[in-house]
């Protein structure tokens, strides 16, 4: 059965994790030298495996979704699209032509989004969740999952490193404009 807070966990602590990266070639959720690796939406399909959902003519049987295919196997899984101007919630899937990403944090329009981005910077930033908000010059598209459970909050995430919580704080601290040091919030 599809459960998306396993879903969710899956993608918070794989970005936690040292040794994954980003490639196109080894995409396939495949070890090279220590390192796992995962693309985009390869990184969204195992997700969803991790999370009970099932991908047939996908991973794990076969390679992973594409960006060109994944829309089609959300809205065959449950998901259904939403207006991407409206609200974003943890464990949606945002899209674009050429990229996806999961929600990890939300709000109106935006929020903060994880997964697997590019090659060209260091290995800890290359699978990770953003220190930056994303919102509709990002992305096009924002997919919910809409099966049993869906219309449920979800629960918020149990495990988070050092690393978020001080990402979270200097975020909050920069938008709020709240100086620490002044002793008057």
């Amino acid at each position: 059965m599809a459960d998306l807070n396993a879903f969710i966990q899956w993608c918070i602590d794989t970005c936690n994790k040292e040794n994954v990266g980003y490639s196109q070639t080894y995409r396939n959720q495949q070890t090279v030298n220590g390192i796992t690796y995962y693309d985009c939406s390869s990184f969204v399909n195992y997700g969803l495996l991790a999370g009970g959902f099932t991908t047939p003519g996908y991973a794990p049987d076969h390679n992973a979704f594409t960006t060109y295919t994944e829309t089609g196997v959300l809205l065959g899984l449950g998901f259904e699209e939403v207006p991407i101007t409206g609200e974003w919630k943890a464990g949606d899937i945002v899209w674009r032509s050429t990229h996806t990403e999961v929600v990890y944090s939300g709000g109106s329009g935006q929020g903060v989004t994880m997964g697997a981005h590019t090659s060209h910077t260091a290995l800890a930033r290359q699978v990770s969740i953003n220190s930056y908000t994303s919102n509709t010059r990002n992305f096009s598209k924002l997919f919910r999952y809409s099966g049993d459970g869906g219309s449920e909050p979800v629960k918020p995430p149990q495990k988070v490193s050092m690393y978020v919580i001080a990402a979270m704080c200097g975020n909050f601290m920069q938008e709020s404009q709240i100086n620490p040091g002044s002793g008057r919030a």
